[in-house]
C-alpha cells in the first residue's frame, strides 16, 4: 500500500462480525491501526495484512485522515534538518548581553531575555525591535512561551517569571526544586516543560506540564545532557 500524503492517521474500520443466518464471517486486522509522519511530496510504504477467518465474504473500509496542519504546527525544523538560512538580523545588544529566544505563537511575535535584565520584542517579518523594556526582577536566563504564556528564569535563581501575551507579569512564579536552574525549554506540541540544573549536573528534568505556578508530573530526567551537545 502506498500514499502521498502530509501527516494523517489510518483508522481502519471494521464492522467486527457478519451474521448471515447461521454462518459467522470475522475479519482479524494487523497492525490494528497506524500513525506516520511523511514529509511533503514524499511517500511511504507500509504493510497492512487483512484475515478472514469466516466463511462469507467480508467488506471493509480503509480511511486516510490528516490529523494536523503542517501549516499550522507549532514547531521549526527538526534537529537533522535545520533549513535554509532565511534571513539575518542584528541583535540589539552588546555581544556580552547575547539574548536567548522564544515565539510567541499567538502574536507571531519573537521574544528576547538578557541577562542584563532586557525583554526585547521582535518582529520576525520586518526583522525591527517594536518594544523594549527591563521587568525590574533582575538578569534574566533562559526563556520560553507555550498556550499564551512568556516563561523567562530569573539569573542566578531557581525562579521563573510568567508573562501574558500583553506582557503583564502574573502572580506566582514557578520555582524549580534545585537552584539555579540553568535553562528552560517547552516542547509546544506535547505541553512538555523542560528545566535545566547548573552546568555541573547536565540534567534536565521534563514535567508532564506546567499548571499555573505549579510542574506537573515529571516524566523523567534526562543524565548528562552534554552527550547531545557533543554528538556532531
Amino acid at each position: 500500500m502506498s500514499y502521498t500524503q502530509r501527516i494523517f492517521f489510518i483508522a481502519i474500520l471494521i464492522t467486527g462480525f457478519f451474521c448471515y443466518g447461521s454462518v459467522i464471517a470475522e475479519i482479524t486486522v494487523e497492525p490494528i491501526g497506524l500513525m506516520e509522519f511523511i514529509e511533503a511530496d514524499d511517500t511511504l510504504t507500509v504493510e497492512l495484512t487483512l484475515f478472514n477467518s469466516g466463511e462469507v465474504d467480508v467488506a471493509f473500509d480503509i480511511d486516510l485522515e490528516e490529523i494536523e496542519d503542517e501549516e499550522e504546527r507549532q514547531g521549526g525544523p527538526r534537529r537533522d534538518d535545520p533549513g535554509d538560512v532565511l534571513d539575518e538580523f542584528q541583535m540589539p545588544r552588546a555581544p556580552g548581553q547575547s539574548p536567548t529566544y522564544a515565539k510567541n505563537w499567538d502574536t507571531g511575535m519573537m521574544l528576547l531575555s538578557t541577562y542584563q535584565g532586557f525583554i526585547d520584542i521582535v518582529d520576525p517579518e520586518e526583522l525591527e525591535v517594536i518594544e523594549s523594556f527591563q521587568p525590574g526582577i533582575g538578569n534574566l536566563g533562559d526563556c520560553c512561551w507555550n498556550d499564551g504564556i512568556y516563561y523567562v528564569s530569573i539569573g542566578g535563581q531557581n525562579r521563573i517569571a510568567r508573562y501574558d501575551n500583553d506582557m503583564e507579569r502574573l502572580d506566582g512564579d514557578l520555582m524549580s526544586p534545585f537552584n539555579p536552574l540553568q535553562g528552560i525549554a517547552v516542547d509546544n506540541e506535547n505541553g512538555w516543560f523542560f528545566v535545566g540544573e547548573n552546568w555541573n549536573n547536565n540534567r534536565i528534568h521534563v514535567y508532564e506540564n506546567v499548571d499555573g505556578n505549579e510542574f506537573g508530573e515529571e516524566l523523567g530526567v534526562i543524565d548528562n545532557y552534554r552527550q547531545y551537545m557533543e554528538n556532531n
